[in-house]
């Protein structure tokens, strides 16, 4: 046998001084079923990730990323957050397990960023910090001239507070409201009267402000055989405060002043007289929920004076639980409690926006806009409205529609026949079916949603020649033959 005979017929001639080593290298050289891999094909080199957990709270934590992929695949890793924190050694090749961690979020929003592992992104979400205020002094000494006070606030940038004075005699002249730490400046009225206490409430707090008052100037001198009686004896006063009137009996050229004991009841008209008249007591609105009392004298007699204590807020907004599709939507709550009492709402996650109802006094609405979730993943997130919590679950974008077919060729006799296509794909999904051929008919399926079955049927061949279409089922396409007709 000559060194050319082991070569394949399909190499040509090869020239006799070819040895048996060279011909043995051309026949694995041109043989076709010999295949030489360099590389995994781009196809299989594809990587996913997951990550547990995929949600932390505001303290944060660590967690596992799992990559997936062939063992001769290469893969970076980034975090698109500085938030996100992954070991330094960011590339690799094959399956893996990498730790990562996340940091506290000091932040009054919630936040998500991914983990991207070549083309896969696992997205990671965090809690948003809870908004707590330190409000300072605790209370203010006033001296009877009056002047400004300072109250320090110190909480998270974006967390939103008021400040608001409950005694008239107190004004805000500075940062009533705030969004973060600042300092509320306020102005007390001198005081003419006797000590008094009023209140400031700052970010939820109430801080108690206590004000001298002037020395009593001496009472005058009724005179001998004055006697003097009031009407009514005694004064009852609701929790808002009023004015009322009370009737001095006295005889001709008798004097006589009308004081208050407390500093939240004035005498604010008709303090002094002589003989018969009259003169009004103004009780200042009571925030706390404990009644008091006080008296009014008037020439050695006395006015008993009563006032209610403030009726404690409640609040009880409802619904506290939504539930919205990925498309996003409104979620509406009803804020229930007493007329006098005021609350304010507040978003705690970064796709939900308080649209209507930020603040209010007694019962009330608030109107909570959800963005449109475009991830494949479900979210949680939470708006605070008067104190209370309301959580806004939302649903995850639907996936994409996928589709298989089977089977993915049809072969028909020449008489024709009839045959059938099984589709299977997620509920939702449409599809549709249509012929390359007017021989091959689609008799059922032409259109579906879900899993269904395509049906067709083809005609005889009247050619002694194979022919051929395509039949294209939800965008897949299935190769169709029909063999030829017998010879004549």
């Amino acid at each position: 046998m000559s060194p050319s005979s082991l070569l394949p017929r399909t190499c040509g001639a090869v020239p006799r001084f070819v040895t048996l080593v060279a011909a043995s290298f051309a026949l694995f050289a041109c043989d076709a079923s010999t295949t030489t891999v360099l590389g995994p094909t781009p196809p299989k080199c594809s990587v996913t990730a997951s990550a547990e957990p995929r949600s932390f709270g505001v303290a944060g934590g660590s967690g596992t990323l799992s990559i997936t992929t062939e063992r001769e695949c290469s893969w970076t890793v980034t975090a698109e957050a500085a938030w996100l924190s992954l070991p330094s050694n960011r590339q690799g090749q094959g399956p893996a397990t990498l730790a990562y961690t996340v940091s506290q979020n000091q932040a009054p929003a919630a936040r998500s960023a991914a983990i991207a592992v070549n083309d896969a992104r696992v997205e990671i979400s965090q809690q948003a910090a809870a908004c707590t205020f330190e409000v300072a002094p605790s209370s203010l000494e006033i001296g009877a001239d009056g002047g400004d006070a300072e109250i320090r606030v110190e909480t998270l940038q974006g967390c939103a507070w008021e400040a608001r004075s409950l005694a008239g005699w107190i004004g805000v002249l500075s940062n009533g409201t705030g969004n973060g730490s600042a300092t509320v400046r306020l102005r007390v009225a001198p005081n003419d009267g006797s000590d008094r206490s009023g209140e400031v409430e700052v970010a939820g707090r109430r801080i108690t402000a206590r004000q001298a008052g002037r020395p009593a100037t001496p009472s005058p001198d009724p005179g001998p055989g004055c006697t003097f009686s009031v009407s009514p004896p005694s004064l009852a006063f609701p929790p808002e405060g009023s004015v009322i009137q009370v009737n001095v009996s006295a005889g001709p050229g008798c004097s006589w002043t009308a004081r208050s004991s407390a500093g939240w009841l004035h005498v604010t008209a008709g303090a002094n007289g002589s003989g018969n008249g009259t003169f009004r007591v103004q009780a200042e609105p009571n925030t706390s929920t404990t009644a008091r009392s006080a008296t009014v004298s008037v020439g050695g007699s006395e006015v008993e004076v009563t006032q209610q204590g403030a009726t404690a807020c409640t609040y009880d907004p409802q619904p506290r639980t939504f539930t919205l599709s990925n498309t996003g939507g409104v979620a509406r709550v009803q804020v229930n409690t007493q007329a006098s009492c005021t609350w304010t709402s507040q978003s705690q996650s970064s796709w939900l926006t308080v649209s209507a109802g930020a603040s209010g006094t007694g019962p009330g609405a608030v109107e909570i806009q959800a963005a449109a979730n475009t991830t494949t993943s479900a979210r949680s997130g939470a708006v605070t409205v008067a104190g209370v919590t309301i959580t806004v679950n939302q649903a995850a974008a639907p996936a994409p529609c996928t589709y298989a077919v089977e089977p993915a060729s049809l072969s028909f006799p020449d008489t024709g026949g009839q045959s059938s296509v099984a589709v299977t794909t997620a509920a939702g999904c449409a599809w549709t079916a249509t012929s390359g051929a007017e021989w091959l008919t689609v008799t059922s399926g032409a259109s579906g949603t879900g899993n269904g079955t395509v049906r067709v049927s083809a005609a005889s061949n009247p050619a002694t020649t194979q022919r051929s279409t395509t039949l294209i089922v939800a965008g897949v396409t299935v190769a169709v033959t029909q063999a030829p007709a017998p010879p004549p």
